[in-house]
């Protein structure tokens, strides 16, 4: 904040003349005096100037009035003692001066996409139509369409965003779940009231190892090179941008020694688009703007290795994505100021073995390195993101978010509770310590939107859901193709002329009667209760094959339990099913209904499940340092809407959180 309204006055009263007066009567009675006292006028003036211009001017800092992000798949429980262990340092100090929910009841299914939305409208997937991360196209389309849950038109409630906005609050949304396509939202926003960024529709290419045979081997000579005996030229593309690479021997000892390796848009070392790995610098480099088209994007690298004849090397290329502001590319200052986007790390390349073997497969720890060095690269660029929109928007509310650790938690989780799963423990313990690097990323993009915070200024930190570990997959469709009520073709596909009811495509924890309120249903008012019940008859007998217990271990109906969770509704379930610890859904239909897995992590579970209990944290002007009740994930906003004294949307039906 500026300097308070009686500092200002003094000095525009007082400052001015005393300073004067006093270097009069000085320098007149001792020139020596003077000179000296000259310069200490000089250093007032230094002081004193900018304060008067900034006055002059009426410059004031401005402050975000809130803040509201999310860290994807964060436990209560979990998250909570790693901070408490002083793992996450900037949710350790941020807890001794916010108020903290024991736990948050989610969504269900407990899904990032309904998750969002639950916490974004303020009310569940019977209202706001978001009900897993696909949802049904409606009843105009068959029960096996599916369209994304990640898109604006996919949601049928009023977001807080429009609610912000349309009551005077400059709104600022960062790769935010449900935000695009922002046309939706901005033809009804006052203009400049609400400022949309996204990067996820804009997938130029995926992260790619880059080695010697990747590259094209180039004449190209170099500018301003520095003293080394050995270079090598290559050259790659990205998009619509030529990148030269260097590999330079920079030991002087009559040996090939090759060291570093250099890459940039020109073969200038001194032009700033230039990067420089090393061996012994792990992560990834600064980011280098490259062009896709009209689109600016940016590149990173990180380099895995190198050896010393400069022969061999793997270089890792950073995935590429094009982001937009308010539906408009990006410029290039955009992108040198917060790099390039990745929106998620380079799971796919670490689960199929590309960085080696990973530890479950008896890898030493590499491949889990190198796969981090992309998680610690996407949450670096969110928070650069972060803080550069709020300097160039200024505004009052700021909404974002990051992928982590749900990404990681997906991969590790299941090895990481060893305990549970019986995954070996010796690895077990190496996995979990990995796995907490994947919260100290989040925390680290935690702590950069925590600086852009004043003291004037409300945070909310939250999660849409947890994560429970699993080791075995349960087949739900194979148990009703064998009790009749699933018909498949020649190819195996399900035939909707003459199937009855399914455990939904899009794995929301529910079955679908193929009912004639759908295109081709089969199932008439009449009939639905009957086929229902067939198919909870079928499933209750279900058994784990050694325990003898039973899989399914709960039914629920949108007529009973949509007060609790908000189930059903036209995008939702008929049933909703929950699991034997240890078990996951899957739609696919197999010789067997149930089977064991490697271990993961997963979440889908009922909200009430532990692991499936998400976080809430809360500061701001009044707010003390103390552990409340448990909310749900829809209380949320309109408790943030209640302390900034505005309206929360339209179909919220969530209430404020009492502290």
């Amino acid at each position: 904040m500026g300097r308070s309204t009686a500092y200002k006055d003094i000095g525009s009263v007082y400052r001015k003349p005393v300073i004067f007066v006093i270097f009069k009567g000085a320098y007149m009675k001792n020139r020596k005096f003077g000179a000296v006292f000259s310069l200490l006028l000089m250093a007032a003036l230094f002081l004193y100037l900018p304060v008067q211009a900034g006055e002059k001017q009426g410059e004031k800092k401005h402050f975000v009035k809130a803040i509201l992000i999310t860290e994807d798949a964060c436990n209560a429980e979990l998250t909570d003692s790693l901070a408490a262990a002083g793992k996450l340092p900037y949710l350790a100090a941020f807890r001794k001066k916010a108020a903290k929910a024991e736990y948050v009841t989610a969504h269900f299914p407990t899904k990032t996409g309904p998750g969002h939305a639950s916490l974004y409208c303020g009310c569940y997937g019977d209202v706001h139509g978001i009900t897993c991360n696909e949802v049904n196209k409606g009843k105009d389309h068959t029960i096996l369409e599916l369209t994304n849950g990640f898109i604006s038109s996919s949601l049928t409630a009023e977001p807080l965003w429009t609610a912000s906005s349309r009551q005077g609050m400059k709104t600022l949304l960062i790769n935010a779940a449900q935000s695009a396509p922002v046309e939706k939202y901005l033809k009804d926003a006052p203009e400049g009231s609400l400022i949309i960024v996204n990067g996820f529709g804009g997938h130029k290419s995926g992260f790619e190892i880059i080695d010697q045979n990747k590259v094209q081997h180039s004449k190209t000579v170099w500018k301003n090179i520095p003293v080394c005996e050995n270079v090598v030229s290559d050259e790659i593309k990205a998009g619509d941008t030529n990148l030269y690479i260097a590999v330079l021997d920079t030991t002087r000892n009559g040996k090939k020694d090759f060291s570093q390796i250099k890459i940039g848009t020109t073969a200038d070392f001194k032009d700033k688009d230039t990067v420089t790995l090393k061996p012994s610098v792990k992560g990834f480099s600064g980011v280098i703007p490259v062009k896709f088209g009209n689109d600016y994007a940016g590149v990173h690298f990180s380099l895995i290795s190198l050896d010393k004849k400069g022969e061999k090397f793997k270089i890792l290329k950073s995935c590429i994505m094009a982001e937009t502001i308010n539906g408009k590319p990006v410029d290039e200052e955009y992108v040198r100021k917060t790099g390039g986007f990745c929106g998620n790390g380079a799971s796919g390349m670490y689960s199929k073995g590309e960085f080696g073997k990973t530890i479950p497969q008896g890898g030493d720890g590499t491949a889990e390195k190198i796969y981090l060095e992309t998680a610690e690269l996407v949450n670096r660029q969110l928070g650069a993101k972060a803080k550069y929109c709020a300097a160039k928007y200024n505004p009052d509310l700021i909404v974002g978010y990051t992928p982590y650790p749900d990404e990681t938690l997906h991969m590790w989780f299941g090895y990481a509770d060893y305990e549970k799963t019986g995954f070996d423990p010796a690895k077990g313990k190496l996995m979990r310590h990995y796995l907490e690097q994947s919260f100290i990323f989040a925390d680290a993009y935690f702590g950069d939107v925590l600086s852009i915070a004043s003291d004037n200024t409300y945070f909310a930190l939250a999660s849409d859901h947890g994560m429970d570990s699993c080791y075995k997959m349960f087949y739900p469709n194979t148990i009703l193709k064998n009790a009749g009520l699933i018909a498949t073709d020649d190819k195996g596909k399900i035939d909707l002329s003459k199937t009855k009811i399914i455990y939904g495509m899009q794995n929301g924890a529910f079955l679908m009667v193929n009912s004639t309120d759908y295109k081709g249903g089969i199932v008439t008012p009449e009939q639905k209760d009957e086929v229902i019940k067939q198919a909870v008859d079928a499933l209750s007998k279900a058994r784990d094959p050694i325990t003898g217990e039973s899989i399914v271990t709960g039914f629920y109906y949108p007529s009973v339990d949509e007060t609790r969770w908000g189930i059903g509704g036209p995008k939702g379930g008929d049933v909703y099913l929950d699991l034997l610890y240890g078990y996951y859904f899957s739609s696919a239909m197999k010789d067997e209904y149930a089977s064991p897995c490697e271990p993961i992590g997963a979440h889908i579970f009922i909200p009430s499940r532990k692991n499936m209990h998400s976080m809430f944290y809360f500061s701001g002007p009044g707010i003390k340092a103390k552990t409340f009740k448990p909310c749900r994930i829809i209380d949320i906003m309109p408790t943030l809407f209640n302390y900034l004294k505005i309206t929360p949307p339209a179909d919220c039906k969530g209430k404020t959180v009492e502290f």
